[in-house]
């Protein structure tokens, strides 16, 4: 996944290296704010990160716990997701995958094992809860309230409401019917529509709020596997441990 600091640097999740890089605006290099090899705190492989106005960065990483990091790029606190109902080793055996910021600044994670999505303020204290009835693996959040839930293993994509009521799904490839899709990530921009990237078409698509598919793009995507738009409309979309920047039409 990729997340932006105030400053305009970005953070990518590098699942295969186990670290998470920042590149300035301009795509040069900077540091690392985790890595699996050099931190007892870091034990797992990023998954998820979402960048607060202060630059708090949040990561998942398919562990148990939410890991918090400062500006420094030091780990100062972590917190588990324990819905009401849930066992004490249910919520051990948590897998957290998803994560997004909320518009007013709260986090929404996903458990893939117990079929979760939790909201939590920064300070990780809980706030709610709901079940999902798919994995949800990537996560994004509308002005409007409403939650993009994606599971790229079975392909599947809704929006829920802040309380997990299902709104629309989107369940085979928008494109052709006959066609197979791997949805792999998901973001909102500032037109009231949302982005999301195809791994198995080596594109990304565009939808309405309200699930409608509104055109794609497939110049230069070769594997991607996450994506955000920049304030400016820019595009970026993840490949592999690299970025490629694109300008909306």
């Amino acid at each position: 996944m990729v997340a932006f600091y105030p400053s305009g640097d970005m953070a990518i999740t590098c699942f295969n290296s186990a670290k998470i890089k920042v590149f300035n605006s301009n795509g040069k290099f900077k540091h690392i704010i985790y890595t699996k090899q050099d931190s007892i705190t870091c034990k797992s492989y990023p998954h998820g990160i979402v960048i607060n106005t202060d630059g708090t960065a949040f990561v998942t990483d398919e562990s148990s716990l939410v890991k918090v990091f400062d500006t420094s790029r030091k780990w100062i606190n972590q917190f588990q997701t324990s819905p009401p109902g849930l066992s004490q080793t249910a919520s051990k055996n948590s897998q957290l995958t998803g994560l997004a910021m909320t518009y007013n600044r709260n986090l929404i994670v996903g458990d893939n094992k117990n079929m979760y999505i939790s909201i939590h303020n920064q300070s990780g204290e809980h706030v709610k809860s709901f079940k999902v009835s798919i994995e949800p693996w990537y996560l994004s959040a509308a002005p409007n309230r409403d939650i993009i839930v994606i599971s790229s293993w079975t392909s599947g994509v809704q929006i829920v409401t802040c309380t997990g009521q299902v709104l629309h799904i989107i369940s085979s490839n928008p494109i052709s019917l006959e066609m197979k899709w791997w949805p792999t990530g998901v973001c909102f921009n500032g037109d009231h529509e949302f982005l999301i990237t195809d791994k198995y078409n080596a594109t990304f698509h565009y939808f309405s709020t309200d699930g409608t598919h509104l055109g794609y793009g497939t110049h230069g995507v070769q594997t991607p596997r996450d994506v955000a738009v920049r304030q400016d409309g820019t595009i970026l979309v993840v490949e592999g441990e690299c970025i490629k920047v694109f300008k909306k039409k």
